[in-house]
């Protein structure tokens, strides 16, 4: 049983591993029992945070990128117990010589003073992929955690970044590469924007979203501006109670979700 204590999460992309001060800032400010992390470059950015926040951590195995000898990692940094740690990799069916990362999922199984919660740290991959291929990601991971009958939150940089207006689209396949949204498989959600067909999928096996679906939390680097409406980080949960959430600065390209959830009675 979950106690009436809050539990506080935190999901965080950290730009290409360029943002250690900021996100130990962020951890030390907002004490969370719970912080993701996504596009970690190595070892040494995690260490550096547990050396500055006391919390411990697993890192997921590196993911090579189109930047020469830079691999990308996921982390999950907690102060509760670990019980089990998994990892999903997957890989791209076509154009696999271009890149065969399609996404990944670190998941662990934690405790404290009674408290049980899944929690999967997502990162998925923005090229070559559709609303199909990252909702059927989502669908595996809601699978798994069905397996544990446990409270769980699916969080992270989802990357669903097709918006709905026909221009924009235009604008995002061609440099995302992505294949043309199927009627045959997504039924009214093929012209709208990806959060809705993402959010859709996870409403039906139970979770609901944390954060606001109508804030960004990515903005263009080089404009600093929030483009398309779109919403690429998640904070998905099942068998909670979310008593608030909100948002973070802005840490490179991404700013925080932080969601604060209680036993669902």
């Amino acid at each position: 049983m979950i106690s009436e204590k809050q539990i506080k999460v935190i999901t965080q992309n950290c730009f290409i591993g360029r943002k250690v001060k900021a996100i130990i800032k962020l951890i030390n400010e907002e004490k969370p029992d719970i912080c993701c992390l996504q596009e970690i470059t190595g070892r040494n950015f995690v260490e550096k945070v547990k050396k500055e926040t006391k919390y411990n951590y697993i890192l997921s195995e590196g993911t090579k990128t189109v930047i020469p000898k830079v691999y990308f990692h996921t982390a999950i940094l907690t102060k509760f117990e670990i019980l089990e740690v998994g990892e999903f990799n997957w890989k791209k069916k076509s154009r696999k010589w271009i890149e065969p990362f399609a996404g990944k999922a670190l998941w662990s199984l934690l405790r404290s003073k009674g408290i049980s919660i899944l929690i999967y740290n997502c990162y998925f991959s923005i090229v070559d992929q559709g609303m199909a291929e990252r909702g059927k990601m989502l669908v595996e991971i809601i699978k798994h955690a069905n397996s544990f009958n446990k409270p769980a939150v699916i969080c992270g940089d989802m990357n669903t970044t097709i918006p709905d207006s026909k221009h924009r689209r235009i604008l995002v396949q061609l440099w995302n590469r992505f294949p043309t949204p199927s009627y045959e498989t997504l039924g009214e959600f093929a012209d709208k924007n990806e959060k809705y067909f993402f959010y859709e999928t996870a409403k039906k096996h139970g979770f609901e979203e944390a954060g606001d679906m109508n804030r960004n939390t990515w903005r263009m680097l080089l404009t600093r501006r929030e483009a398309f409406k779109v919403k690429l980080d998640w904070m998905l949960y099942r068998g909670l109670k979310k008593s608030s959430s909100s948002i973070g600065d802005w840490i490179g390209d991404h700013r925080a979700i932080i969601g604060n959830f209680t036993q669902d009675n």
